[in-house]
């Protein structure tokens, strides 16, 4: 094999490698940025279930979340919600007049619920950032992490 030939192989092969590893980028990009949760990290010690829901209809960011505990293990609940708009290749908090833009929400017992919205100033690529916390006697605090993502058109 002459050396003309081997580095443009070498060259050929590097091209394909590096387009390779973009497609996948954007592939993962994609998935993720579906309404899908993005993240887990419970142990469900004291949560049985949550359910939550983000949706942007003209100009307002609805956000939906609620927890199911196991009765007389879960003591109480902390959730931690935000909204934040896509710009560029970064995620900033919009502005809900909360501390921090985070509305923060604590509960006793082993149910609760609560729902937030705020308007939107520009439409765009939204996510909303939720963060439980369940205390209760059935070992550590679970702490659950979730990203919804919804598009406001």
């Amino acid at each position: 094999m002459n050396r003309p030939s081997a580095g443009k192989t070498v060259s050929i092969l590097l091209i394909i490698a590096l387009l390779s590893i973009s497609f996948l980028s954007v592939t993962v990009d994609t998935i993720l940025s579906q309404n899908y949760v993005k993240s887990y990290a419970a142990r469900n010690n004291n949560t049985i279930r949550t359910s939550e829901d983000f949706s942007i209809s003209s100009g307002e960011a609805v956000i939906y979340t609620s927890y199911t505990g196991y009765q007389n293990i879960m003591t109480g609940a902390q959730i931690e919600t935000k909204v934040q708009r896509k710009i560029l290749f970064f995620w900033v908090d919009v502005d809900n007049g909360q501390t921090n833009n985070t509305w923060i929400d604590s509960f006793t017992g082993y149910q609760g619920s609560v729902m937030h919205s705020t308007g939107l100033s520009s439409t765009g690529n939204y996510r909303a950032v939720i963060t439980y916390y369940v205390y209760g006697s059935g070992g550590d605090t679970d702490v659950k992490d979730i990203t919804l993502y919804s598009d406001y058109e």
